[in-house]
């Protein structure tokens, strides 16, 4: 069993159960509990503030750990709350602004299609190569090559050849534009009711102002959670965490945010840059790969999928 040795947080986005469906990676409440007690034998769980104090102060220990979530999700908040309070866990709650101020957001709508209207997540994969390839044939064999000599996302292991090749073609080969034109065909054709889906997706902004009064810390995830933070120029990148702060600010009713969580994992110099004008004193990554000793704006993070096959053995 390899249990790490260095400071880091777990990771959480999706629960299923009552109206939330279960879909790729996603817990049940009872699963969460389980993981929790499983990770307290093992490590110790500290509250995100003193996480955060202890990170900024370089004092944390090799075993300490924090819990986070991100993206807002209305499922961590109907199912994961409960247990925290339950085991007296105060977590941070990463939030990325964009679906709690009316503007419709495609990352977590495209997620809940595939899960919704396919029977299983290679059955969609299936049927999204098979348009990209078709709209544009030549490229598309030109970046499989490309890929399959590249390492990417190797530091995610629990993602299948599939997943890692549908992120490639959506963040390196079709960007964002591109890559919503082709999802949003597919959803037409499968008769999907985004205004359906999105009432039941997100948190709204009363329930991360309770996430706050209950001692649970709110940190930054951007505006509109782009997939690739690290391709915008700096004014775009900028433009992304002071929107996404501003929102928070006036939700929370307090003028500085001091914890943050990159999207994918995704950023660059520039964005540590913005971040320390913004004086962020604490910034997540989204994996343990390539972060040791670089600073508490790129503190490690382990998904909960590798703690469910580390349980396993």
């Amino acid at each position: 069993m390899h249990i790490r040795s260095t400071p880091h947080s777990v990771m959480f986005h999706h629960f299923h159960g009552g109206k939330h469906a279960q879909g790729q990676g996603s817990l049940s409440a009872s699963q969460f509990a389980e993981m929790l007690d499983w990770l307290q034998t093992r490590y110790s769980i500290l509250d995100a503030a003193d996480f955060q104090s202890a990170a900024i102060n370089y004092k944390l220990d090799a075993s300490d750990i924090c819990i986070s979530f991100d993206d807002a999700l209305l499922c961590q908040f109907d199912l994961a709350l409960p247990v925290l309070n339950k085991y007296g866990i105060k977590a941070f709650f990463f939030i990325y602004s964009a679906p709690l101020c009316g503007e419709r957001n495609y990352l977590e709508i495209f997620r809940d299609f595939r899960h919704s209207s396919f029977s299983e997540m290679d059955e969609f994969y299936e049927k999204f190569f098979t348009m990209v390839k078709e709209e544009a044939e030549d490229s598309y064999y030109a970046s499989k090559i490309a890929f399959k000599v590249s390492d990417y996302l190797a530091a995610y292991p629990f993602y299948s050849l599939n997943d890692r090749w549908f992120r490639y073609l959506r963040d390196i080969v079709l960007g964002p534009k591109a890559y919503q034109d082709t999802m949003m065909r597919m959803l037409e054709r499968h008769n999907y009711e985004i205004s359906t889906a999105t009432s039941r997706l997100w948190m709204s902004e009363r329930q991360v102002l309770s996430l706050h009064a209950q001692g649970h810390t709110i940190g930054m995830h951007s505006f509109s959670h782009p997939t690739a933070m690290s391709q915008l120029t700096r004014a775009e990148q900028k433009k992304e965490y002071f929107r996404n702060k501003e929102h928070l600010c006036q939700i929370l009713g307090q003028d500085h945010i001091s914890a943050m969580s990159h999207p994918c994992g995704s950023y660059n110099q520039d964005t540590l840059s913005i971040l320390k004008e913004m004086k962020v004193e604490i910034g997540f990554n989204s994996s343990m790969a390539n972060v040791r000793g670089r600073g508490p704006l790129e503190i490690p993070r382990e998904d909960h999928a590798n703690i469910l096959k580390q349980m396993a053995t």
